[in-house]
């Protein structure tokens, strides 16, 4: 039996990838639910539209939040992992949806015969590193070590150390290192579904930088109107599942901008829509990588240098301009460049 546990939307459709790539004919796949960001209630609702009707998992275990404040959320999570590890207390693959600590403490309570640990994000690019230099050490993931030792020592007994093998089964091209393996994730699925689809207008990649309160409203607005100025035609917003999407409705509707809620990550859009952007402008979105990956040059990428995310970018970019197919279609500007 083989358990792969989702933390995003996007993670889950890297989960998807890996039970494909790596699941031998035959096998069973269980598939748990749960989110690394509570506070993101849409996050839960696109995982489970992601499971409806993928009859390749033969059970769906959703771990939902509900209205409980962050402490007990951990809680109740950590509950959840203990019943989780009673009832599968041996797999022979276990297959993460990131790399982070609290699923860490799932794995240390089960034996299995192989670790993955696959994407979430353009962080894995970060959070490999990580993975080489904490082999062995506590990381609390977010955690107050306070509140985990709390928690440990009364209730729970939450122990969030990396296990000792993983392998990354990522999209990025990451070194296969003594300490971490590493497995390619060519997105075969995707680039199959997406093979014939058509490309046309644009689309802008939202993030929730004000419901974080790394930029204000005015100046998310002034991005939005260089973007739109240098788009020369109506744009589709793509809102980031932790935005507040009456705030984006009242910006959007000045631009003349369409709100576009998918329902499903952009890349499961575009497979099952077969409907993708001649031009896709973002900042430091996961989407960049994997429409490249998908797509390749059939699209356009114009990518915003200047924003809260620039330590990130600056690397993803890099991976961009180096693995994309043509350098034609790959343009970084900053937001004061957009209308040039």
């Amino acid at each position: 039996m083989n358990l792969y546990v989702a933390t995003t939307p996007l993670a889950l459709l890297n989960l998807r990838e890996a039970r494909h790539q790596l699941q031998p004919p035959g096998h069973s796949a269980t598939l748990v639910i749960v989110s690394s960001a509570p506070h993101y209630p849409r996050s839960i609702a696109q995982m489970q539209a992601l499971a409806e009707g993928d009859s390749g998992w033969r059970e769906t275990i959703t771990i939902r939040p509900g209205n409980l404040g962050h402490g007990a959320y951990l809680v109740r999570r950590s509950l959840a992992f203990r019943r989780l590890a009673r009832r599968f207390s041996t797999v022979d693959r276990l297959v993460l949806g990131h790399y982070w600590a609290p699923l860490f403490e799932l794995a240390n309570r089960l034996t299995y015969g192989e670790l993955f640990v696959a994407d979430e994000g353009s962080s894995t690019l970060d959070l490999f590193d990580a993975a080489l230099g904490h082999a062995g050490r506590i990381c609390a993931g977010g955690m107050p070590k306070t509140r985990l030792r709390r928690l440990g020592r009364r209730v729970l007994q939450v122990d969030t150390a990396q296990p000792s093998a993983m392998s990354f089964f990522s999209g990025f091209c990451l070194p296969d290192t003594e300490q971490v393996g590493y497995v390619a994730n060519d997105y075969e699925l995707l680039r199959r579904r997406s093979a014939d689809c058509q490309t046309k207008g644009v689309w802008f990649l939202g993030k929730p930088w004000i419901e974080k309160g790394l930029m204000s409203i005015e100046a998310y607005s002034r991005l939005l109107r260089a973007a739109a100025e240098r788009a020369g035609e109506p744009v589709d917003y793509i809102p980031h599942r932790g935005e507040e999407l009456a705030t984006r409705r009242q910006l959007l509707a000045e631009l003349g901008w369409n709100l576009r809620d998918l329902g499903v990550p952009l890349e499961e859009h575009v497979a099952s829509s077969g409907e993708a952007p001649r031009m896709v402008v973002g900042c430091a979105s996961t989407a960049l990588a994997t429409l490249a990956k998908m797509l390749g040059d059939r699209i356009q990428y114009l990518v915003i240098k200047d924003n809260p995310d620039a330590a990130r970018l600056d690397r993803l970019t890099r991976y961009l301009e180096e693995h994309l197919p043509s350098s034609a279609n790959f343009v970084t500007l900053l937001s004061s460049e957009l209308a040039a």
